[in-house]
Order: C-alpha cells, then structure tokens, then sequence
C-alpha cells in the first residue's frame, strides 16, 4: 500500500507541531527546569504515537527476494520520516541523558524535517 502526498500531509503536520512542542520542552530541562520534564515526555508519547499511526516503522518491504514495495514513494516523504526519528531519538537521548550533544542533535535532525516537510507539501 502506497501513502500519497495528499494523504501524508496532515499527520506530517502533526509531527511537525509535536517537534516544534517538544524542543523547547527538552531546551527548558537541560537549562533546569524539572518541571518542563512532563511536557517534553508528552510531546515525545505523541510524537511516538504519529510515527506509529503513520506506519514509518514498515517503510520498505520485501514481496519477494528481487522485489522491493515502498510504502513512501515520495523521496522527500522518505527524507521527512527519517529525519523525524532521529530527532525524536536525540531528544529523548538527551531528556534520559542530559547532554548538548544530543540535544543540537536533535535541532539538526528537526530543522531538517521542516526542510523536507515544505518540499513535499508544495
């Protein structure tokens, strides 16, 4: 099954929106502020909850040894989910692990995803 453009926008905006909540959320934790810990692991369960709802997890799979069936057809579509993993990956990292690393991991990984997002939604 292939998810077109049209179909995938919405919930890549939701992504989008969860992204934008959580990074100043983990921002607010590294400076030290405990309470901001809440927000940020809410934005993170949503985030969480899209990529799943969305089926990212199943992106490729094999029919046959010599076929390959791609769920996102769209290479900017492709670009957006992996670049949304791994800023998820980088801001929980540096939620569990307070670091800066981590967290302009994350930034990156983010500000990239917005770049694919307003590609594909043209």
């Amino acid at each position: 099954m292939v998810i077109t453009r049209e179909e995938y926008t919405p919930c890549a905006a939701e992504m989008m929106a969860a992204l934008d909540r959580l990074r100043p959320a983990v921002e607010e934790v590294l400076a030290g502020d405990a309470e901001a810990r809440s927000s940020a692991k809410e934005a993170l369960q949503t985030l969480r909850g899209l990529l799943r709802k969305s089926g990212v997890e199943a992106d490729t799979r094999s029919v046959r040894n010599w076929e390959l069936v791609e769920r996102w057809p769209n290479g900017r579509m492709r670009a957006f989910n992996h670049s949304v993993s791994h800023a998820r990956a980088h801001y929980r990292a540096a939620l569990q692990y307070p670091n800066e690393d981590n967290f302009r991991e994350g930034l990156e990984a983010q500000d990239d995803a917005a770049g694919f997002y307003r590609m594909f939604r043209r």
